[in-house]
């Protein structure tokens, strides 16, 4: 009897407080063939040409009869993020190119003064269109330093987790650029691979965390669409939901009183009707899921 009871502490418990999924984690690198997930560089010496296809990504300050000024613009697609989520870290690596054919050959990270910013993108652009002059808008606002580098060949490891904070909060992902702290002094490079370099190893990289709600506010309201007929049982019972997004990661889990599932079927799309008839008469549990968490739990009686 103790066992029995047991039992039915643990499933009652499982059934009304477990969350399947609270948090997630992306890696992206940027490809074209990404669509919306992209780097170019943009130069003053030549404002009108299109660099979406250089191996290097970049900022300069270099000599051409005046100061030449080397941007670059990134952006990573992260529309799979959820719009109701919360970044908790986003992480940028970048990684110097020794193969560098612009600045010091060999010496990528070069300058006494190479010390950079990395900042949000605040209009559209195109990878096969954008050049110097008609380079998108950007914002200082929560604007992360890349430190002065300390040796030739050094990788960068920022914290942008604010501004991909920002870019979730304001709907419009138009990625970031990254420029030199200062533009007005010769010979300082920041220079790495970009989603083009052969070298593979040293495409940009982009890591975010981030958790979803799944609260009982949230959860309460997703339940109230789903409809659990007839109850008591005869031999057959429908799960039809009145939910109008995807269904097709929900399903609906039965249990018996000692906690061992009898059933698992998809609720898709949005009714499925499940026999009863093999089952032996008595009181069962189930809980309908979906990828995110537990939507809604209950009591069946079968008679």
């Amino acid at each position: 009897m103790k066992s029995i009871t047991r039992s039915l502490i643990i499933v009652f418990l499982f059934l009304s407080t477990t969350v399947l999924k609270a948090a997630d984690t992306l890696t992206l690198h940027p490809s074209a063939a990404n669509g919306q997930d992209w780097d170019a560089v943009i130069a003053s010496g030549d404002p009108t040409t299109n660099y979406g296809t250089h191996v290097e990504f970049m900022c300069d300050v270099w000599t051409c009869g005046s100061p030449c000024v080397i941007r670059s613009l990134i952006n990573f697609n992260i529309s799979s993020i959820p719009s109701n989520a919360t970044i908790t870290s986003a992480t940028l690596y970048l990684y110097a190119d020794p193969s560098n054919t612009d600045g010091i050959s060999g010496s990528p990270t070069y300058g006494s003064a190479d010390a950079g910013w990395v900042q949000r993108v605040t209009s559209s652009w195109s990878v096969t269109g954008v050049n110097w002059n008609n380079q998108p808008t950007t914002t200082t606002t929560n604007e992360v330093a890349v430190p002065q580098s300390v040796s030739t060949t050094e990788n960068y490891t920022l914290n942008v987790t604010s501004l991909y904070q920002d870019i979730l909060a304001n709907g419009n992902n138009y990625g970031i650029e990254l420029l030199h702290q200062q533009e007005t002094s010769y010979y300082n490079s920041l220079i790495f691979g970009s989603s083009n370099n052969t070298d593979t190893n040293l495409h940009p990289k982009l890591k975010i965390a981030y958790t979803v709600p799944t609260g009982l506010n949230s959860l309460t309201k997703a339940s109230d669409l789903i409809n659990v007929y007839p109850n008591p049982v005869t031999d057959k019972i429908v799960f039809k939901t009145s939910i109008t997004t995807d269904m097709s990661n929900y399903y609906v889990d039965i249990y018996d009183m000692l906690g061992d599932k009898v059933r698992t079927v998809q609720l898709y799309p949005y009714q499925t009707t499940i026999s009863t008839s093999d089952m032996p008469r008595g009181i069962y549990l189930y809980r309908i899921i979906n990828d995110l968490s537990v939507i809604k739990t209950g009591k069946l009686v079968l008679e």
